[in-house]
């Protein structure tokens, strides 16, 4: 018997006993620079001059967290972070400072935890690791790594129907590739989360576990056209609307509360002309959003909203985003035991290191329909 499968029953044996799920804002600081300096002298025929790029924090970390409490004292949290990141671009001639340009450059960070508590007093301390993600966009010539590995320490205490829990993060994102200046691979973060466990006393299976089907079609174009400056050089077009396939996976957490996980078929292809030629290329692809769902209940039909970050697989595209943030709204119909579920769903990715043909567009819509069970 394979050594997985044991494991894998223990989580789901852990999950299918949990209790609360507490959700809330969280916020901070960051304690560490976002950048390493960069010096680059200008030569002749250029007047002396010489660039610095020298990291310059915006500071403050905000978002959002979701926790899931397991048995024992552990638990998961998954957070959506706003933080921005910055560095100055000084000029200096002849030994003066003649200039100074802030660059901005804006990130989300999305971690995954697993924590655990210890019990003492008021204040029940706790550690944690995991692992993160990040998005960027407004690069202003960078390119932040994309996931990382985290771990912290802080302390939890209740106020009121509110939990209070201030901590410190260590990071380590993976080294930068390809940009100037570089981000810093290892940072450090102060943050306070305040979260409530409005649904306590909901199962983390809720009553159910949902597996099935997705499937729909693309609603905008999949790639960027190119229309080169001189007609003889060619063009290159998107071709229309792609159909999609593929599994999905629906846990309830709560009265209305899920999170449905997909993995998803895309293929996409693009048309070349040139001079009477023509030439399509195919590429596959796959998606895998993660989305927390929340369905209204109502007589019959159930509508739903969801929204989660997405991650893409893409090999065959060289420079496209693997992360984007996806959101969408639906509504749920049962016949007999199969659930359906058409929905509309919006997906921004994140910003591309390449820009050619074969490059796809940042922001899709698709219509998808998911059968379940």
């Amino acid at each position: 018997m394979s050594p997985r499968l044991p494991f894998a029953g223990l989580i789901i044996s852990a999950l299918a006993a949990a209790q609360t799920v507490s959700f809330g804002v969280v916020g901070g600081v960051s304690l560490t620079p976002d950048f390493e300096s960069r010096f680059s002298p200008a030569g002749p025929p250029l007047p002396p001059l010489i660039l610095t790029d020298s990291s310059a924090s915006e500071r403050y970390i905000a978002g959002g967290m979701l926790e899931l409490r397991l048995p024992e004292n552990w638990s998961i949290e998954v957070d959506a972070l706003f933080h921005p990141l910055r560095f100055d671009e000084d000029h200096y001639a002849d030994g003066t400072l003649h200039n100074i340009q802030p660059l901005p450059v804006v990130t989300w960070e999305f971690p995954a935890l697993a924590k655990y508590r210890f019990r003492w007093r008021s204040w029940r301390p706790l550690l944690e690791a995991g692992l993160t993600f990040r998005t960027a966009g407004n690069l202003n010539g960078t390119n932040p790594s994309h996931y990382g590995l985290v771990a912290g320490a802080g302390a939890e205490t209740r106020l009121g129907r509110f939990r209070i829990a201030p901590e410190i993060r260590y990071i380590r994102w993976e080294e930068d590739t390809s940009s100037q200046p570089v981000s810093r691979s290892d940072q450090v973060e102060v943050l306070t989360s305040f979260s409530t466990g409005v649904f306590e006393g909901g199962r983390a299976f809720g009553r159910r576990v949902s597996v099935g089907l997705v499937v729909g079609a693309t609603v905008t174009p999949d790639l960027r056209p190119v229309s080169p400056p001189f007609p003889f050089l060619g063009s290159s077009s998107s071709n229309p609307a792609a159909f999609l396939v593929g599994a999905m996976v629906e846990v309830g957490i709560a009265r209305g509360v899920l999170i449905e996980g997909d993995a998803i078929h895309q293929p996409m292809s693009s048309t070349s002309r040139f001079s009477g030629y023509t030439d399509t290329q195919s590429y596959n692809t796959w998606s895998f959003p993660l989305l927390g769902k929340y369905k209204f209940s109502t007589h019959g039909m159930k509508p739903f909203l969801e929204a989660g970050p997405a991650f893409r697989g893409a090999k065959a595209l060289i420079g496209s985003s693997p992360y984007g943030v996806t959101a969408g709204v639906g509504i749920e119909a049962r016949l007999w035991r199969l659930a359906i579920a058409p929905s509309v769903r919006y997906t921004h990715w994140g910003p591309n290191s390449a820009f050619d043909s074969f490059v796809p567009f940042q922001n899709q819509v698709a219509v998808l329909s998911g059968l379940s069970f």
